[in-house]
């Protein structure tokens, strides 16, 4: 009802925007108004140019027309998802979860899975075929492609950073920049797009960043305090999910303590770590040519380097030239646009 106000408001303001009336729209729906909504939704699209917004619109009347008993024009616009020619379908990584028939609402559930994780898909290409009750299935469909968009879309965006990279050292790393309650999953999908996990958590690893830093004193005070809690301490054993298990922090590089990576900003703060014992370090927000001459430096004393700040699929490449071993971005978990997925009723058959 409140979202309702401020799309009224906004019409109000500017009778002629169309996604306001959309919007509108899209809010009586669920305020059980289908007359009005399918009356704004119509009205949206008769003054959308763009086709890709268009076909946005389109998609939802559907949900309205199923809504109001006008089941084939409701399925005529929904299946309209699948046309090649709409520029919002892209091929994609798949970073599907590991289904299971008791995942799922139906325990009788069939599931078939032409795809293994981390398989490349084609625009139209079947992730799984589903048999069973159709109620279970329509009642779960939106929840299922909400989590398999959103893994996908992680996967490929993961996926298109990883073949930017393809022939240097460096490996494409996430952060803990990932939507809450779903941390496991995402970083999952960003291990099926071919990316590597950072931590899981606070608890399997020390990152130093300005913050801590400037609480301890300095460089020099921030790694010493680390190293000394570090070296009484080892990540937590405990039961860890499948999908955990997939990024488990490899302690190799500290021995048996916790890892310690601190974050330096220029080749000073780098220099001044190396001293103090870092040897893992984050080169933050520097250009490649910054980078590269911290590189060099990093390297004569054997020190993990790890890029992070402002990587895009444009200047990826400039930053995996310089000799790093990890380039990380936050964008694969907090931005990666979702994958475009339908479910559509194949077979039916009465019981």
């Amino acid at each position: 009802a409140n979202a309702l106000v401020f799309f009224e408001e906004a019409l109000r303001l500017e009778p002629t925007f169309p996604k306001a009336r959309y919007n509108r729209g899209n809010a009586k729906l669920l305020l059980g108004d289908a007359d009005g909504a399918i009356v704004d939704c119509e009205a949206a699209m008769s003054g959308i140019l763009a086709e890709d917004e268009r076909q946005m619109m389109r998609l939802s009347r559907s949900t309205i027309l199923l809504n109001l008993g006008r089941i084939g024009e409701g399925w005529d616009d929904y299946e309209a998802r699948l046309n090649p020619q709409f520029n919002d379908r892209t091929d994609f990584a798949v970073g599907l979860p590991r289904w299971a028939p008791d995942a799922v609402l139906d325990p009788q559930m069939r599931v078939q899975l032409p795809c293994s994780d981390g398989d490349s898909a084609k625009n139209g290409q079947v992730l799984l075929h589903l048999e069973g009750s159709a109620r279970a299935i329509l009642t779960g469909e939106r929840v299922a492609l909400n989590f398999l968009g959103r893994l996908g879309g992680i996967a490929t965006m993961t996926n298109r950073f990883v073949r930017e990279i393809a022939g240097t050292k460096a490996k494409i790393r996430d952060t803990r920049k990932t939507t809450p309650g779903l941390r496991e999953l995402e970083k999952y999908a960003v291990k099926m797009g071919g990316g590597t996990n950072h931590r899981m958590g606070l608890y399997d690893a020390l990152l130093l960043k300005e913050n801590h830093i400037a609480l301890a004193g300095g460089v020099k005070a921030a790694l010493d305090r680390a190293h000394a809690y570090a070296s009484l301490r080892v990540a937590p054993q405990r039961a860890i999910t499948s999908y955990e298990a997939a990024g488990s922090v490899d302690h190799s590089v500290t021995g048996d303590g916790l890892p310690v990576q601190i974050e330096v900003r220029d080749e000073r703060e780098l220099r001044e770590a190396l001293e103090a014992g870092a040897r893992s370090v984050l080169l933050d927000n520097m250009s490649p040519e910054q980078a590269r001459a911290c590189v060099l430096v990093a390297k004569r004393a054997d020190c993990i380097v790890e890029i992070s700040g402002g990587i895009t699929f444009e200047n990826v490449r400039a930053y995996a030239d310089t000799g790093a071993d990890y380039l990380s971005s936050g964008a694969l978990t907090h931005s990666a646009p979702a994958a475009n997925l339908s479910l559509l009723v194949d077979t039916i058959q009465e019981t």
